[in-house]
């Protein structure tokens, strides 16, 4: 998770249970280093011993969400993590809260796109029993068909409670309309009749196959021994069996991404008028997408961003206006979102699509990219101040980023986005015919022609601007010949903070007679 502006748009498509979470901004402080160790049948334990306050955070993450659902059973994990909550094998329903609260801690779960989340924060006496919980959760759940006919009302009704917020209901729209042709365009809690079908054998089922051991991480912080912790990982975790083969998502194409039609306004009973844009974008793991980070900052990331000065400030054609770069495992979201009166929405819409059509890097100061990148970075530094974000940004990077030299390479990436790669995020994904563009209008409120004022300002075909052609990473390479047959290949880059270095020489087994086959890999080992 990059940046405070991702993570308040992340919280809309996060579907929490239990009493709500205090919102924290995730932490990457390098100072809190931990240990990582991987129990014989494949689970991941990230041990951090953080003595500054007398609490241990568990977490144990699960790679199943939203966007690992067969079509048919959307919302089946959020439909899970809800009967968690329902009685265990050892405790009927409520005591798991009853225990924990009991003890003065704190119980909850979580889930998105890409994960399921379970967590418990305990005064550091009871750190056990946090860790006891969440594995009872995950492992131990009863699943009673009872009690899951009576909470599909309830997860029903929160669906339900969605519709009733516009901005969520915008946020929603976009995300299904801009990554529709991926299992990203589903909402995570589902749909009313996916919901009603999902029997207690179906979540028994999803939990075989999802919640294997090596497909989950569990992360304890706080003031802990390690080799306690570890130990009891151990005892708790290490009889758990993986149940076969897990399927392996395939690659998406992002260019046929976003589905449906490219403009659509919604009507209800709403005061304002709420415009959202959005592009399909690169994923977490995907390093441009940091570029987007820093785009989306300058644009719609503070007060002093672009568009905020234009039109909040200086237009007064908005009450509030965002841009937001959401990342997932395997695609993203950039996404421009605007609060405003109808009677303001063409001229802010004509404005808007030419300013777009017409956007280049070299439209901001170096000092205006110099402070984005700082604000970001700091964003992302600040909450190591509190245990709970320590273990949330520290959880991510582990499990969704890749690990710490992931998140050294991001930030690597980050600091040094310059102007040119800019330029080429601008041309490859604010492209207007990717672009979805959902509306929420009052009933009776007159728009303008939203789709022909988009043609006529930014028709399809012409992107933000011309690629840029003079990024390190795209400037020529240099051939050195040092003669004799020997050649140096220079190839400068400077996206990742890496020094490459291959040596080829001729040979292999072609070069060999039939009785000495063999002889080129045995040289190659022992080198």
């Amino acid at each position: 998770m990059r940046s405070v502006f991702f993570l308040l748009i992340l919280t809309l498509f996060t579907i929490i249970c239990a009493s709500p979470a205090a919102a924290t901004t995730p932490t990457r402080d390098a100072s809190a280093a931990g240990r990582l160790i991987r129990l014989p049948n494949g689970l991941a334990v990230y041990i951090i011993r953080d003595a500054r306050f007398p609490l241990v955070c568990t977490r144990l993450y699960v790679r199943a969400g939203s966007a690992n659902e067969a079509p048919g059973q959307a919302g089946i994990s959020h439909l899970l993590e809800h009967m968690v909550f329902k009685g265990t094998e050892h405790r009927p329903k409520g005591q798991v809260a009853r225990d924990v609260e009991a003890l003065g801690g704190y119980l909850n779960a979580a889930t998105s796109f890409d994960k399921t989340w379970y967590m418990t924060d305990m005064p550091a006496a009871h750190w056990r029993m946090g860790m006891d919980v969440v594995k009872e959760m995950a492992f131990q759940a009863r699943l009673d068909p009872r009690e899951l006919e009576a909470e599909k009302n309830v997860v029903i009704s929160e669906l339900q409670r969605g519709e009733d917020s516009p901005m969520r209901k915008l946020y929603e729209n976009l995300q299904t309309a801009g990554l529709g042709n991926t299992p990203y365009g589903r909402p995570i809690i589902g749909y009313a009749d996916t919901i009603r079908a999902v029997t207690a054998q179906d979540l028994r089922d999803y939990v075989k196959r999802w919640y294997q051991p090596r497909n989950m991480l569990l992360l304890v912080a706080g003031d802990i021994e390690p080799e306690a912790v570890l130990a009891h990982a151990r005892k708790l975790f290490g009889d758990l069996k993986n149940s076969g083969d897990l399927p392996v998502p395939p690659p998406l194409d992002l260019a046929d991404a976003a589905g449906g039609p490219r403009v659509e306004v919604s009507r209800g009973p709403w005061n304002k008028v709420y415009l959202g844009i959005a592009f399909p974008a690169p994923g977490l793991r995907d390093l441009r997408s940091v570029e987007l980070d820093v785009l989306s900052y300058l644009l719609g990331g503070d007060g002093t961003s672009a568009f905020h000065r234009k039109y909040k400030y200086e237009k007064q054609l908005v009450d509030s206006i965002s841009v937001d770069n959401m990342s997932m495992a395997r695609a993203g979201l950039l996404t421009i979102v605007a609060q405003l009166d109808a009677g303001k929405v063409e001229s802010f819409w004509r404005e808007l699509t030419a300013d777009l059509a017409a956007l280049k890097a070299g439209d901001f100061s170096a000092e205006a990219v110099r402070r984005a990148k700082f604000n970001l970075e700091d964003g992302m530094d600040r909450a190591g101040e509190t245990l709970n974000g320590l273990a949330s940004w520290k959880g991510s990077v582990q499990f969704d980023l890749g690990g710490e030299q992931a998140e050294r390479n991001l930030r690597f990436t980050q600091r040094n986005v310059d102007e040119s790669q800019l330029q080429n995020a601008m041309a490859r994904w604010l492209a207007p015919e990717q672009a979805r563009v959902r509306v929420l209008a009052p009933e009776g409120a007159a728009l303008p022609d939203l789709e022909a004022i988009l043609q006529k300002n930014w028709p399809a075909g012409k992107g933000a601007q011309k690629a840029s052609t003079t990024h390190a990473s795209a400037e020529k390479h240099e051939v050195i010949q040092l003669g004799e047959g020997r050649t140096l290949i220079l190839i400068p880059d400077a996206t990742a903070p890496y020094i490459s270095l291959d040596l080829m020489l001729p040979g292999g087994n072609a070069l060999l007679r039939p009785e000495q086959q063999g002889l080129a890999d045995l040289t190659a080992r022992l080198l």
